[in-house]
C-alpha cells in the first residue's frame, strides 16, 4: 500500500530562465548586497544548454552592466546551494572553479569596475550553504526533455536541517557595519 512507502528520493523543478522584470532591476541597482543563488547540482552536473537556461547569466551579467560605475560600493556573493554531496565529497574548489568558468562574463566585468576605480569597489565571495540539510545530489535525470536534479535523504529519518544559512546574514551584517563605519569617518 501507498501508506506503508517511504519517499526516498525528492526532485527539484528546474525553472526556465526567464527576462528578469522591471521591478527587479530596479532593486538590484540600488541594493548595496546582492546575493546570486546558483543552484549546485546544475552547475555541476547538468548540459551546457541546461546550465545556460538555468543560470540567467546573460540577464544578471546585464543587471551588472546597467550599474553606475560612479554608484555605491556593493557586497557580491555567489551562493552556492543545495552542495551537501559535494562538500562532502570535499570538491568545494570544484563548485568555485565552475562559478569562475560559467560566471566568468560577471566576474570579468567585476574585475574590469574594479580596477579602474583602483580599489575593491566590488566586494566579491563565493559562499556554498547546505541548503537541504538530510537531503543530497544523487543525480541529473531526462524527464520529458528537460533535466531534472533528484535529490535522496542521508539518513532514513533524516530531517530538513540548512547548514551555514547563518553566513549570508553575517556577511550582511559585516558589510554595512563596515559600510557605515566609513560613512561615519
Amino acid at each position: 500500500s501507498l501508506s506503508s512507502l517511504q519517499c526516498k528520493c525528492f526532485v527539484d523543478i528546474q525553472c526556465k530562465c526567464i527576462k528578469i522584470c522591471i521591478f527587479i532591476q530596479k532593486y538590484f541597482l540600488k541594493s548595496q548586497i546582492i546575493y546570486i543563488l546558483v543552484d549546485t547540482p546544475y552547475l555541476m552536473e547538468a548540459t551546457r544548454k541546461t546550465i545556460i537556461e538555468y543560470s540567467a547569466k546573460d540577464e544578471i551579467l546585464a543587471l551588472f552592466q546597467k550599474l553606475d560605475a560612479n554608484g555605491s560600493d556593493k557586497l557580491i556573493v555567489f551562493v552556492p546551494t543545495k552542495c551537501e554531496y559535494y562538500l562532502r565529497s570535499a570538491r568545494t574548489q570544484d563548485i568555485a572553479d565552475r562559478i569562475q568558468m560559467e560566471f566568468q562574463g560577471i566576474l570579468s566585468y567585476i574585475g574590469q569596475i574594479n580596477k579602474a576605480e583602483g580599489r575593491e569597489k566590488y566586494q566579491l565571495y563565493i559562499t556554498p550553504v547546505q541548503t537541504v540539510g538530510g537531503l543530497e545530489f544523487c543525480r541529473i535525470e531526462e524527464r520529458e526533455g528537460t533535466q531534472v536534479a533528484t535529490f535522496r535523504r542521508t539518513k532514513p529519518n533524516s530531517q530538513f536541517k540548512p547548514v551555514n544559512t547563518d553566513l549570508l546574514l553575517l556577511f550582511c551584517l559585516n558589510y554595512l557595519f563596515d559600510y557605515l563605519f566609513k560613512q561615519l569617518t
